[in-house]
């Protein structure tokens, strides 16, 4: 096996940096997942709990064994403990064929995560208990739930922390890793960053459509009437009920496949036409017919559709006036005399002008001018109602828990789209950049790693 040099030590900017790259690829991942885990998600904190340490091959009997990477032992028993966490992911297999899929699915993973954590190791680098329990903390606040809770949920699925765990850990360490073999060599010019404002507002004021894939890749081992049977049981599985996301992760060959076969926004044009014509005739949530393309065959799915220009109208601005009418007493006479009181100002007001002499005629106790706001920023109620409202046009009363309300639009400025953040643009591309750089960085090391597979 060839020698490293070891890199020199990385500057505080390199750590922050590396350890920002963690914590957007946990905000991004477990989010996304927490969305789809039925029941919530359930990862404990696990900052507390210990980590198993990696055994070599001669201190373990033969007959567990799953794999060896370069002398460190991967068992069966860690295989089963990271399809458990596979089941807590929504990624349960419907098949035997799926079920040995998610094995050497879980394998793989396990064996690329050991060789990250001998990469680490050579380079003397360590994962704090701090940096662990603040990655738990985030984790279960952006879930809605304790800490404890989030152990309890893990206890319940029988689901081994120390799995979880291992995956943690391995990719703080390799994180950090590639911050420091790589990030100096990242520098984001301001030129690039033009270029890349000058397409997101392109995308942004252009058609597109939010899309999902399972691709079944064709070589020589796969004979294409294989590939078109396997689609036509994915079809079939879909009809009846199964989940996109869930075949995607099983039976996806797409790098996709770890994300449910999400491949995000794609602008109208983009896609070779014969995928750009099966979209066009996509209705939201539906799936395409088999596509048999030069890859092997592809099914997609439309998840959105964008057809003008990517601007909230929840971010538009409006002058509201009001007027509002109390309801006197607590018994029905008092209630109609009040509505009826808001239907005639609904009547008779044509400018907000009008409403405020209403307001002041029936001697309103509140003031009738509410000020500039953000239509997303009234209660869901209200913004119902201020919507799809006109310029001087009243809404119809409006019933509150102690009276009725009438609401008038005075002014509004629509939204412009958002200003493009330099910083962020820059820091995308950065991460990026360092996501080739890790992928080819994991391919080297895997080349001159010994790996003996025996699942």
């Amino acid at each position: 096996m060839p020698r490293h040099a070891t890199p020199p030590a990385p500057s505080d900017s390199v750590l922050k940096v590396s350890t920002l790259m963690f914590t957007r690829f946990l905000l991004h991942v477990f989010d996304a997942r927490a969305r789809r885990w039925a029941g919530g998600l359930a990862i404990c904190a696990l900052a507390s709990l210990p980590v198993a340490a990696s055994t070599k091959a001669a201190d373990r009997p033969l007959g567990g064994i799953a794999a060896i990477v370069n002398e460190q032992l991967i068992s069966i028993r860690d295989v089963t403990a990271r399809l458990g966490l596979m089941r807590l992911d929504n990624q349960a297999a419907t098949s035997a064929r799926g079920q040995r899929r998610m094995a050497q699915r879980a394998l793989t993973e396990l064996i690329e995560e050991e060789i990250k954590l001998q990469e680490a190791k050579r380079l003397a680098m360590k994962v704090s208990s701090t940096d662990l329990t603040k990655a738990w903390q985030t984790i279960a606040q952006n879930n809605q739930l304790s800490v404890e809770d989030l152990r309890r949920k893990m206890a319940d699925q029988n689901v081994d922390p120390a799995t979880l765990t291992r995956r943690l850990r391995a990719e703080i360490l390799w994180s950090r890793a590639v911050a420091r073999k790589y990030l100096r060599l990242v520098q984001i010019t301001d030129t690039e960053i033009d270029e890349a404002v000058a397409l997101d507002e392109a995308a942004r004021n252009e058609p597109r459509d939010r899309l999902s894939e399972i691709v079944l890749r064709r070589d020589r081992a796969k004979s294409l009437e294989n590939l078109r049977r396997r689609a036509e049981e994915l079809q079939r599985l879909l009809r009846d009920g199964a989940s996109f996301a869930d075949l995607a992760r099983q039976y996806s060959e797409a790098p996709s496949a770890k994300a449910g076969g999400a491949v995000g926004w794609i602008p109208r044009g983009r896609l070779p036409a014969l995928l750009e014509t099966a979209v066009a005739d996509l209705k939201i949530g539906e799936v395409s017919a088999s596509l048999e393309t030069p890859l092997g065959i592809q099914l997609l799915r439309l998840d959105d559709r964008q057809t003008d220009a990517a601007v909230n109208p929840l971010n538009d601005r409006v002058t509201l006036a009001q007027v509002f009418v109390p309801v006197s007493a607590d018994t029905e006479t008092a209630q109609a005399t009040a509505e009826a009181t808001a239907q005639r100002v609904t009547a008779v007001a044509t400018s907000c002008a009008d409403l405020r002499r209403l307001a002041k005629e029936i001697n309103s106790p509140a003031s009738p001018d509410l000020g500039t706001m953000a239509i997303g920023d009234l209660a869901p109620k209200l913004r119902q109602q201020v919507l799809p409202l006109a310029v001087n046009t009243p809404t119809a009363p409006i019933t509150l828990p102690n009276g009725f309300m009438v609401l008038m639009v005075c002014a509004r400025e629509a939204a412009a789209p958002p200003k493009p953040d330099r910083e962020r643009i820059r820091a995308r591309l950065r991460e990026e950049r360092l996501s080739a750089y890790a992928r080819q960085y994991l391919i080297d090391l895997r080349q001159v790693a010994t790996v003996d597979r025996r699942l």
